[in-house]
């Protein structure tokens, strides 16, 4: 099997032995430059004349290198190019900033959208390391007895809910909780504590409080009703309205109201939110873990599933 080979203008001396060959018809040659850097003397060759193959696989090996002696160069210069390209832009920028100014003016509400886009973003992704974290540690609300409960009592899943009633994205908040409820009808447990901003606010709390002494459902249908209406709502007589509509007695609400033991009730509920942290409604602690604002179902339902995960392990 030829192994080296070494050539001449238009002749090839072809390795066939590393002994002198004395049956074939050799060509002593004693002297000669090796092609290749450590090759064996041999003193045995056999003389032929190039064949077409030859200079054929030698044609496309040169043609093969030349190529790839052009794309390289070509790659080169085109990112010499780029890089010349990228400087020059950079300095007209750097001469003339208002070329920016007037880019961004012309593209407002792309840039708004992106700006929101990468805000969101940054908000999922410390809402995500919160919840893990809460997940580990979750805050433990007090929940009395004699709290009303929507929902089922026994259920694995326990929102409290921090709300004002009359709070804009609380009534958002609660149409959630309704589609939540309804997702998950013996899973969750609804508890609502209060949170109010204003004297009107502080009026809803009390009557939500002294109707769920009387009747728990009531209290929460006249909840219902409230942030259903809460544009119309104006004074004491308005929220007194809403109360009548749903089935109470006034006179009773108003006696179990003067006894002033609700009174208590929310200052302790608002006294529990600040030492959550908690400076605005709605908020939820869903089995400890905190989420703030007008959530999502989505989110809920998120969160529920890794309670259950972790539930499970």
């Amino acid at each position: 099997m030829v192994s080296r080979y070494y050539r001449t203008k238009n002749t090839m001396w072809v390795c066939i032995s590393k002994k002198k060959c004395n049956k074939q018809k050799t060509f002593i040659i004693k002297k000669f430059k090796p092609v290749y850097e450590g090759f064996l003397e041999c003193r045995c060759f056999k003389r032929r004349k190039y064949m077409k193959h030859d200079i054929k696989h030698l044609l496309i090996f040169t043609i093969t290198i030349i190529c790839i002696f052009i794309l390289n160069l070509s790659c080169k210069t085109q990112a010499i190019a780029k890089s010349s390209k990228k400087n020059e832009i950079q300095q007209i920028l750097k001469d003339n900033p208002e070329i920016i100014f007037e880019i961004l003016e012309k593209n407002r509400m792309q840039l708004l959208e992106i700006t929101n886009q990468a805000a969101r973003e940054r908000v999922k992704i410390e809402q995500e390391k919160q919840i893990k974290s809460e997940l580990k540690n979750p805050k433990k609300p007090e929940i009395g007895p004699n709290r009303p409960i929507l929902g089922n009592p026994d259920a694995p899943i326990t929102i409290v809910e921090y709300s004002d009633f009359l709070c804009s994205y609380c009534a958002i908040a609660a149409r959630t909780i309704k589609n939540l409820r309804e997702l998950y009808p013996d899973k969750v447990r609804i508890i609502f504590k209060h949170k109010p901003a204003n004297t009107n606010s502080l009026i809803v709390a009390l009557y939500f409080e002294a109707i769920a002494k009387q009747n728990p459902a009531k209290a929460w249908e006249f909840a219902d009703k409230v942030f259903a209406q809460q544009d119309e709502i104006e004074n004491e007589g308005s929220i007194i309205n809403i109360a009548l509509s749903v089935g109470v007695n006034k006179d009773q609400i108003t006696q179990i109201i003067e006894k002033k033991d609700l009174f208590k009730i929310i200052e302790k509920d608002k006294k529990e939110a600040s030492k959550f942290g908690i400076k605005a409604t709605p908020v939820f602690l869903v089995n400890g873990i905190k989420l703030t604002g007008a959530v999502s179902l989505e989110l809920f339902d998120h969160v529920i599933s890794l309670i259950e995960k972790k539930t499970v392990k």
